[in-house]
């Protein structure tokens, strides 16, 4: 995190160069550090009521607090994401900058960088060792340009490329090590052309065509062949326009068919044959315009009857079909109707035993249904209409003593429901009206003994609650008036100890609460009338020594609140944990905690619930963390706050804005001590002059200048040596003129203009001996016309035509003798026209003709 600050400034134009110039950075570093006159709401919480987001606001000159961070947090309280934020015009909120997110341990997870609510630029992730996992670069909130994927080990497993937001162009798959494990070639996000799998061995594993996205073959290429590892074909299937097409074929490891069926229109027509290894018939059926006709069958491996179904000339079953086992047992046997299951279904098992009996009715489960043990006791009954369940449903266990029995109408519980244990004893017996409990309610431990008794009343609790252990001893009794809380509730650990007893009238607390722990030891007192504390709030360590002292009037607190640590026993109390004090419900005054030891940890200033006066916080060795002053809730004067890492920030502040001087210190280091790394000025808020930035040995890393919060003029970025790395000019907020980058000698790498932020006219590159490297020409930020390449000796070495940053024309490389390479020619960012490859000695290799981006023949 040490380059938090540096270059934050120049962040804008920044992303306008190569991305290489910030692949090295961390994301994080151009993250907004959360400053003293932030205030901050819980959005949500998790179940144990820690914060789960947080939203920071910061104030602004016309007194409107507007979110500026979120923070999402895990259960344990360890940083999630988080993400800079910032309010558009619109009044919505959205995502603006950098957002980081870590794993629940602390290492970091993602990093990426949003614009307006959209993603733009790189996105990073990283496997738990720290290690690059995936990047991506997005534009506008499209996804634009390389995806690669990465091996723990840093081997790349994935590589694609996008252009707005769509795959385009060859998506690889790699094995760990490097080998090809498939290939897809995508047209504006849709599958287009020859795809290709591999084994891990390299050999060919399928190579599948596809025509807008649809599986698609030819007279001459089939749309599927599927090959075994020892390169043997195993599957061949054709499909027109995903419509499967033609004769399909499966085949054996020993190059004889294993399957064959041939489509017509779609669906399949004629025999559907199935092969055993032998070659002789396995399965056989006939099927004309997709209806089955006829007998099928299908035989074991032992050559014995499998299944057997057969069909008149419309496809409806002239008797019962039957599947069997091995050993020639009958283990199905149903109906069909329009291929849905129609009449009586019955199953058994490889014994003959009887497993189930269902009924349907055109595919939906209709009337009585049964289930069976294997020694043929009955283990299940229910009844269906029109597919849901309906009246009553029994279960059984496997001798002949009912589990259960429910009622069911149109699948809500309703009556009776009532269970039990193997052995007849009673396990559960509710009642229900219309899916709700409503009535007694009793639950059996498995010895006979009541567990719970309670009573509903229109599923809300009403009458006496009672909850007894295995040996009858009461553990909890309550009681309920039209689901309100009345009378006295009690829990308890034994019959011996009590372990919580509290009051209601009406559904609300009344009385002394009291808590006590295992031992006896009281753990919590506290006072309620009409359902709000009020008197004395206690509570206890399981020593006995005290926890906390607090005083309530009508529920809010007063007086002063003590909190301490954990002491020896009941005789001797641990030291003070915090001391604060209420005055009308509102903090008042100084408020103080303090370490275990006694030292001090915070002294914040109060008057009528807002901060004001002092807010000193220091850590368990005595060093000042955070020195701030607040008047009436404004912070005014100067602000100092330490960072864990060692980092200093001095603010001040005029009426809650940033206004004066502003400095940041490096964390203090043996090399070079205390050194600044940022000094800038603030004028009701805004920055004003100059912002000059350092990096760690002092020198000047950064120099920016502001006008009303916005850039202006010349900006300029140094490398740590103090060389001039890049400069660019602003107006008014927003790259206007030229940019330029450096070499270390101060030669001139890359020139490019800027107008309104965006890329405009020619970019000019340069080798460090000053000939010209690249021309390029770009408007509104896209490429635009002819860009060329030489090389250090002034050869040509590639030129391309572009048209709103898509390849539009000629496109050619050129070896270093300046002898064609390679020209092709695109069309609307697609290869079409002749496509011809060259020797170094200029004499042609290959010609393939291309039309939109498909090859056809010349």
């Amino acid at each position: 995190m040490r380059g938090r600050w540096l270059f934050c400034f120049l962040l804008p134009f920044l992303t306008f160069l190569s991305h290489s110039l910030l692949a090295e950075a961390d994301t994080a570093i151009f993250a907004k550090m959360r400053k003293p006159n932030w205030t901050h709401k819980v959005v949500s919480t998790h179940p144990s009521g820690n914060p789960k987001v947080l939203i920071f606001l910061e104030p602004k000159s016309d007194g409107i607090s507007v979110p500026v961070k979120e923070i999402q947090y895990y259960p344990n309280g360890a940083i999630e994401t988080e993400t800079d934020l910032l309010l558009l015009e619109s009044g919505e909120t959205v995502s603006h900058g950098p957002q980081m997110s870590w794993y629940e341990s602390g290492e970091k997870k993602e990093g990426a960088l949003y614009k307006k609510g959209k993603l733009s630029g790189t996105q990073a992730s990283f496997y738990r060792s720290g290690k690059l996992k995936k990047t991506q670069v997005f534009e506008n909130g499209l996804a634009q340009g390389q995806l690669r994927v990465f091996s723990e080990d840093g081997e790349t497993l994935e590589e694609a490329f996008y252009v707005d937001g769509k795959l385009e162009g060859d998506h690889l798959h790699f094995y760990n090590g490097g080998k090809r494990a498939a290939l897809q070639h995508y047209k504006e996000g849709v599958l287009q052309g020859a795809s290709y799998e591999w084994y891990e061995s390299g050999a060919l594993k399928v190579v599948s065509h596809y025509k807008n996205g649809l599986l698609h073959g030819s007279e001459s290429e089939p749309a599927w062949t599927a090959y075994y590892e020892d390169r043997t074909i195993s599957e061949i299937k054709d499909f027109r326009e995903g419509r499967p097409f033609g004769k399909h074929y499966q085949y054996h490891k020993n190059g004889r068919e294993s399957y064959r069926v041939a489509y017509v229109n779609g669906v399949k027509d004629g025999k559907e044959l199935a092969f055993f290894e032998s070659g002789e018939v396995a399965a056989e059926g006939t099927y004309r315009q997709g209806v089955p006709t006829g007998r099928h069958y299908r035989l074991h491996e032992q050559k014995k009857l499998a299944y057997e179904a057969v069909f008149d000339s419309k496809g409806k079953l002239t008797k019962v079909a039957r599947t069997f086992f091995p050993n020639g047992k009958v283990e199905s046997e149903y109906m069909l109707l329009k291929q849905k299951y129609h009449g009586t279904f019955k199953e058994w098992d490889e014994s003959g035993n009887l497993v189930c009996v269902q009924n349907y009715n055109h595919g939906q489960l209709d009337g009585i249904q049964k289930n069976y043990w294997p020694n043929g006791q009955i283990a299940f009954e229910a009844e269906y209409k029109d597919g849901e369940p309906y009246g009553l449903h029994k279960g059984w266990y496997p001798n002949g003593t009912q589990k259960f029995e429910i009622n069911l109408v149109k699948g809500i519980f309703q009556g009776a429901t009532k269970s039990w244990y193997e052995d007849g004893q009673p396990e559960k017996e509710e009642w229900f009206s219309e899916g709700e409990l409503d009535g007694t309610r009793r639950i059996w431990f498995p010895n006979g003994q009541l567990k719970l008794i309670e009573e509903r009343k229109n599923a809300r609790m009403h009458g006496h609650q009672k909850e007894y252990n295995e040996s009858g001893d009461l553990l909890a009794e309550a009681q309920f008036d039209d689901g309100k809380a009345v009378g006295t509730h009690q829990t308890w650990f034994n019959p011996e100890q009590i372990q919580h007893i509290v009051h209601f009238v009406d559904g609300k607390q009344e009385g002394k609460l009291e808590e006590f722990y295992k031992n006896g030891q009281a753990k919590l007192v506290e006072e309620y009338v009409d359902g709000k504390l009020h008197g004395k709030r206690q509570s206890w360590y399981a020593n006995g020594s005290i926890c906390e002292q607090q005083e309530f009037i009508n529920g809010q607190p007063t007086g002063v609140a003590t909190t301490y640590y954990e002491g020896i026993s009941s005789a001797k109390n641990g030291t003070v944990k915090s001391v604060v004090t209420y005055v009308d419900s509102k903090f008042e005054g100084i408020q103080r905690s303090f370490y275990p030891d006694g030292s001090p940890q915070s002294e914040i200033g109060y008057h009528e619930g807002v901060l004001h006066g002092t807010k000193i916080l220091w850590d368990d060795d005595g060093k000042t963390m955070e020195e701030t002053e607040y008047v009436s809730g404004v912070l005014e004067g100067r602000a100092f706050q330490r960072h864990p890492n060692g980092t200093e920030v001095v603010y001040h502040y005029k009426n809650n804005q940033l206004h004066g001087l502003h400095e940041v210190y490096f964390a203090p280091n043996d090399g070079y001590g205390k050194v600044k790394r940022l000094e800038a000025h603030y004028v009701n808020g805004l920055l004003e002059g100059e912002v000059v930035e350092y990096h760690e040995n002092g020198n000047k890393g950064t120099s920016s200048f502001f006008k009303n919060g916005k850039k202006e003029g010349i900006q300029s970025v140094y490398n740590p040596d103090g060389k001039l790395f890049v400069t660019a000019e602003f107006v008014n907020g927003v790259g206007q003129g030229t940019v330029t980058q450096y070499y270390p000698d101060g030669t001139i790498y890359k020139q490019m203009h800027y107008e309104n932020d965006s890329k405009e006219g020619e970019e000019l590159t340069y080798y460090p001996k000053g000939q010209i490297a690249a021309r390029r020409t770009y408007h509104n930020d896209e490429l635009n016309g002819l860009a060329k390449e030489w090389s250090q000796n002034g050869v040509l070495i590639f030129e391309a035509e572009y048209s709103g940053g898509k390849k539009s024309g000629r496109f050619a490389k050129y070896h270093n003798n300046g002898k064609p390479r390679l020209i092709q020619h695109y069309q609307n960012d697609v290869l079409h026209g002749i496509k011809q490859n060259y020797d170094e000695s200029g004499t042609l290799i290959s010609e393939q003709c291309y039309q939109d981006g498909e090859k056809v023949k010349a």
